[in-house]
């Protein structure tokens, strides 16, 4: 089976690999910005002498989106899933896709599934946090739960039933705030814990980062590293301002105007001009990268590296 994937979380990405996996005895995991595409074919080509079920999990894929055919590896994809083992998932985490694409078209004539996993709306969000809290024996009220979403930036429009709010920062908020009465979250301990990303140096941190003014950007960060602030939850800041400024800028380049990208992604006027503006420092394929680095260093924070020295050195190479 064949999946396409698009997703504007990290950990609703991994839900989603891990319900497609969950029968696979072998996961093999590729990144095409770090792997070549044969490595993929000859891996999926491969009979596995160990296992009747296995996965291949490819990201930073490009070829299912944008306008530019790559028709080269196109073929060879094509070719690749005439042919492949029925047991085996192979599942691409593209950047974007366009379903009027011949590969992506090709796909989906192939029985391939197209997974698109958007930010998640008000009911959805708060069906997904209490489902976290229950499983991780966390209490928490619905007033509560609404004072972290509002805090990590989602204001409510009940018109359109969206928060603007990023669901990986707020799994980390509740993570943090857990700790300290035994999962117990009350109102005091939002009020005491809650980054408030729009009302704190975090949220002009980000701003001096997409800028690229860091001599400020460095400034800030020691800051928020001398007052506690989680390494974990600069990069998820980060990740979801890079993430918003990529799809405003993909949303221009197929000509949306101002009014349509504010009512596509729930701006105001004000932030559409000023992600508009932000995004002329960036091209498409250097976002994309940065977007791919964020998850990178989210994963080697997660796996034991030092979590200052990388997010420095990421700024570094930025």
């Amino acid at each position: 089976m064949v999946y396409l994937i698009k997703s504007e979380s990290y950990n609703l990405l991994n839900d989603k690999l891990n319900e497609i996996t969950k029968d696979s005895e072998e996961i093999n995991y590729y990144s095409l910005n770090l792997d070549d595409l044969e490595s993929v074919i000859e891996d999926v080509n491969q009979v596995s002498l160990f296992s009747n079920n296995k996965s291949v999990i490819v990201k930073d894929v490009k070829y299912f989106g944008g306008t530019f055919q790559y028709e080269e590896d196109c073929n060879k994809l094509e070719k690749l899933i005439s042919s492949m083992n029925e047991d085996i998932n192979l599942v691409f985490i593209c950047n974007d896709i366009v379903k009027s694409k011949n590969i992506t078209k090709f796909v989906i004539g192939k029985g391939g599934e197209i997974i698109n996993i958007p930010r998640p709306d008000q009911p959805t969000l708060m069906s997904l946090i209490k489902d976290y809290t229950s499983k991780n024996n966390i209490t928490i009220s619905d007033t509560s739960i609404n004072k972290v979403i509002e805090n990590t930036g989602g204001v409510y429009d009940a018109k359109k039933n969206t928060t603007g709010s990023n669901y990986d920062i707020i799994l980390k908020e509740l993570e943090k705030m857990a700790l300290y009465d035994n999962g117990n979250i009350t109102n005091e301990i939002v009020d005491m814990c809650s980054i408030k990303i729009e009302n704190d140096v975090t949220f002009d941190f980000s701003n001096a980062v997409i800028a690229k003014d860091f001599n400020k950007a460095f400034n800030l960060l020691d800051k928020l590293l001398n007052n506690g602030v989680d390494p974990i939850i600069l990069v998820s800041t980060l990740a979801s301002s890079y993430t918003t400024l990529y799809m405003v800028k993909d949303a221009v380049n197929h000509g949306l105007n101002d009014e349509a990208i504010t009512e596509l992604f729930g701006f105001s006027p004000f932030r559409t001009t000023i992600v508009k503006r932000n995004g002329k420092f960036y091209p498409m394929e250097e976002l994309a990268n940065i977007i791919n680095n964020l998850y990178q260093l989210d994963i080697k924070i997660k796996t034991g590296y030092n979590p200052v020295f990388e997010l420095k050195e990421f700024l570094i190479n930025l």
